[in-house]
């Protein structure tokens, strides 16, 4: 069974729809905790109890849109819960 994050040409999805042109840039984490956490909420993402089979680019700002919400400091977690599951 292959991995959810595989991307095409072998690559990661994780590295799909980042286009270094800064049209469609989507959060890249550089730290390797940070890249492990991003795959998981990717994977998480892109479940079939969520956005199921996607393409790359709807995913990434899937996953950009609950990281705004979950950084947001104005928020109190059962708000943030709210607007990530009316996200997905």
């Amino acid at each position: 069974a292959g991995s959810l994050l595989a991307g095409g040409a072998g690559g990661s999805i994780l590295d799909d729809g980042a286009g270094g042109d800064g049209a469609g840039a989507h959060y890249r984490p550089s730290h390797p905790g940070a890249r492990a956490a991003y795959g998981r909420l990717l994977t998480l993402v892109s479940g079939r109890d969520y956005l199921g089979n996607q393409p790359a680019a709807v995913l990434h700002s899937a996953c950009d849109e609950v990281l705004s919400v979950l950084k947001d400091g104005g928020l109190r977690d059962p708000e943030r819960k709210g607007r990530v599951a009316r996200l997905l």
